[in-house]
């Protein structure tokens, strides 16, 4: 039997109304990232020297970095719906930065501290209160450098600040004399700076790494000196610690970086 003319139009009516339902699907957005153990970094207009500013909610509390000093504080929301939050006293380091990332992080403390809402659209966050609004995006705590694993672990430094400057390889006379760190099962750490002995504790949470330590007290010039200084810096406030192929880099909070090579097999 022939179609007539009419219901031919209306089957091709029936179908292009359902292709706009078909569009919305696929172009649906992905799924609001989780407010709780999401990395969110500050969008900044003007990026900081270095590591920029993040926050990361706990179960009650807020830690970050505000782009000069580790901060901190507790918080309460509504889980009902209403997305209202609001922080405790945020306690922020002491530590003497640039003018420029000082600039920043008074700012982020600033708006903050006064935040009431908060709303979430795929990787995106917002918060807003009676000082401002501030604006943020998901990042891997990792970005993109695996996870590490540190325990009973020897390496050996072959770089700093993106330089290579000690030959990669196991040769035993080579790496005598190089900077290395040695991470126990146990928690301890043990190494050389390229100037002096060290040793003491270590913790990893997440891709933060924080140690407390030791060392002799020689003075030294030359590589291995500036190399104990850049490292001795990096160290001294939770650095974060990511791969590069089979290495691992250790960065500052002002970007300062150092790479190691494990020196046998993993």
């Amino acid at each position: 039997m022939k179609n007539s003319p009419a219901r031919t139009c209306l089957a091709l009516a029936a179908l292009a109304a359902t292709l706009p339902a078909c569009k919305t699907l696929e172009e649906r957005e992905p799924p609001p990232k989780p407010l709780v153990g999401t990395r969110w970094e500050v969008i900044l207009e003007l990026p900081v020297n270095g590591e920029q500013p993040w926050i990361r909610m706990g179960d009650g509390r807020m830690e970050g970095y505000g782009g000069c000093n580790r901060i901190n504080a507790r918080y309460i929301r509504d889980t009902v719906g209403a997305r209202a939050i609001a922080m405790g006293v945020i306690s922020a380091g002491r530590r003497s930065c640039d003018e420029s990332n000082l600039s920043a992080e008074r700012r982020v403390v600033e708006v903050l501290q006064a935040v009431s809402s908060y709303s979430i659209t795929a990787d995106a966050m917002s918060m807003t209160g009676s000082a401002g609004t501030l604006r943020f995006r998901a990042v891997s705590d990792m970005a993109g450098g695996g996870i590490v694993d540190l325990a009973n672990t020897r390496w050996v430094a072959v770089g700093m600040n993106a330089q290579k400057w000690l030959p990669t390889g196991n040769d035993r006379e080579q790496l005598g004399n190089a900077p290395r760190l040695e991470f126990g099962g146990d928690g301890r750490v043990t190494g050389y700076t390229g100037c002096n002995n060290l040793n003491g504790t270590y913790k990893l949470s997440g891709d933060r790494l924080e140690m407390v330590v030791a060392t002799t007290k020689r003075a030294c010039a030359g590589p291995g000196g500036e190399f104990e200084g850049v490292l001795a810096g990096i160290l001294i406030d939770s650095p974060r610690v990511s791969l590069n192929g089979r290495n691992i880099v250790i960065t500052g909070a002002k970007g300062a970086k150092v790479e190691f090579q494990p020196t046998v097999e993993r």
